[in-house]
C-alpha cells in the first residue's frame, strides 16, 4: 500500500497494474515467510537458482503477454549488458560466494 499511496488518485485509471504491484508485494512477503519457516537442506546456490527460475516464469509470461514480440528484438546493447550484469554479478556471484561460508 505504501508503494501505491503517492499515486492513489491515478490508480482508478489503471487498477489492473496496481493490483500486479500489490500482488508482487504480497508474494514477496509470503516467500520471505516461507524461507524463514521451512528448514531447507539444499545448498543456498541451488535454492537461489530454483527461486529465480520459478519466479522468472510468471515474469516472462507477463512480458510475453503484455509486450509485443517486436519489442524484444529492439533491445539496446546497454539493456543486454545491464541484464547480463544483474544476472552474473548481482545475483549468481554473491550467492555462489555465500554458499561456501
Amino acid at each position: 500500500m505504501l508503494l501505491i499511496w503517492p499515486d492513489l488518485a491515478t490508480m482508478g485509471a489503471s487498477p489492473f497494474y496496481s493490483s500486479f504491484m500489490l500482488g508482487a508485494a504480497v508474494s514477496w512477503a509470503a516467500g520471505t515467510i516461507a524461507m524463514k519457516y521451512f528448514h531447507w537442506t539444499m545448498p543456498l546456490v541451488v535454492l537461489t537458482g530454483w527461486q529465480l527460475i520459478l519466479g522468472g516464469i510468471p515474469v516472462m509470461g507477463g512480458a510475453l503477454l503484455f509486450e509485443p514480440i517486436t519489442t524484444f528484438s529492439q533491445l539496446s546493447l546497454k539493456a543486454i549488458f545491464a541484464t547480463t550484469y544483474v544476472i552474473l554479478l548481482a545475483i549468481i556471484f554473491p550467492n555462489g560466494l555465500g554458499s561456501k561460508s
